[in-house]
């Protein structure tokens, strides 16, 4: 966390064609910075710039709390002609950094993006040492830890929760459909009309909705001050990083109505879990079975928030930032979480 974050914006030609992304990592060459590619064309060079520094330092708590040995680090890419032209551009960014920056998928990128990106630069990880393994549903996995651990604070049984899933892409869909199987009644809302999950209820007023919990696995910035004033729910847990605009001013709003929220870093981490297994213990990842792989990420996200959940309830005059940072820094000095991992079979 105390790595200074430095931002490159990059201006790929090739030929006529023009690639054009920001890579924020840190100064620090002590441990390889990681995190993931996310495609926001059309957004401007300033904004990208600050999304890219603000999802770096977030990326930053994450691997510190769970002592994965990265630093943080995101790439935003703002133009490209085609996708099949993007890779390449990134590819020569990356080899450039010469493994000290590592990326994976994040939105608007699929694995079989990643896998087209690692034919040009093995500085990719996205689950390719065990293709039995899907980052997705670790991140889902984590996602639904975190929510276990919210259920026993609010006292809840959790077959009997309630939950609102906002944004049912590639990790949303699978924590709808994890709770729906666990007896939680579950909600749905996304933008697109046809993305909905059986067994589950779509919604359009996700405002309108009263819930328990409340498990946003969409985009950046969804709870400003005003959602945050009218919110329906008991408690916030989900994948979406860098959720709340404003975060001083709307955590504080969120913690005077009563609502408890567990911040990005503890709950979506899943991908960087799994990241950490495959890139310090290859080894085990590749000799793991998916279910050890989900059930670790799960154990230990729902342990990390049954940390911050009793420390939010001790200290209630404190942040959750402040908290969160403090969580951090004891992460920094743990040892790794992959050396904590040994699958049946595996020598590790």
């Amino acid at each position: 966390m105390s790595d200074s974050m430095t931002t490159t914006h990059y201006v790929h030609r090739q030929g006529d064609a023009v690639t054009r992304f920001f890579v924020a990592a840190p100064d620090s060459g002590r441990r390889p910075a990681n995190g993931g590619l996310r495609l926001a064309p059309g957004l401007e060079d300033r904004a990208a710039r600050a999304l890219a520094e603000r999802l770096a330092h977030e990326m930053a708590v994450k691997h510190d709390l769970y002592a994965t040995g990265f630093c943080g680090a995101k790439i935003v890419v703002v133009g490209f002609p085609s996708r099949s032209r993007l890779w390449p551009a990134v590819a020569d960014a990356l080899n450039r950094f010469g493994g000290s920056v590592l990326t994976g998928c994040d939105m608007g990128v699929e694995c079989e993006d990643m896998r087209s990106l690692s034919g040009l630069t093995p500085h990719v990880l996205c689950g390719f040492r065990n293709p039995s393994v899907d980052v997705n549903t670790a991140t889902a996995a984590g996602v639904v830890g975190a929510v276990d651990s919210v259920a026993d604070a609010l006292g809840k049984e959790r077959s009997g929760l309630s939950v609102l899933v906002h944004g049912v892409g590639k990790v949303g869909a699978r924590v709808a459909a994890i709770l729906r199987d666990r007896g939680a009644e579950v909600f749905t809302h996304d933008i697109r009309p046809e993305a909905v999950v059986d067994g589950c209820v779509p919604v359009g007023d996700w405002l309108g909705r009263p819930v328990d919990v409340l498990v946003p696995c969409s985009g950046s910035g969804l709870i400003d001050e005003r959602t945050a004033e009218r919110l329906p729910c008991r408690a916030i847990a989900g994948a979406a990083n860098a959720l709340l605009t404003r975060p001083q001013i709307t955590s504080r709003i969120l913690r005077r109505r009563g609502i408890t929220h567990l911040p990005g870093p503890i709950v979506s981490s899943g991908a960087v879990i799994c990241d950490s297994i495959e890139y310090y213990a290859p080894a085990a990842f590749h000799g793991a079975r998916p279910e050890e792989l989900y059930a670790f990420v799960g154990q230990r996200t729902s342990r990390m928030a049954a940390r911050f959940l009793r420390r939010v309830r001790d200290d209630r005059h404190g942040s959750a930032a402040r908290i969160v940072k403090e969580m951090a820094q004891e992460g920094r000095n743990a040892p790794p979480c992959s050396a904590l991992f040994a699958p049946v079979g595996s020598a590790a």
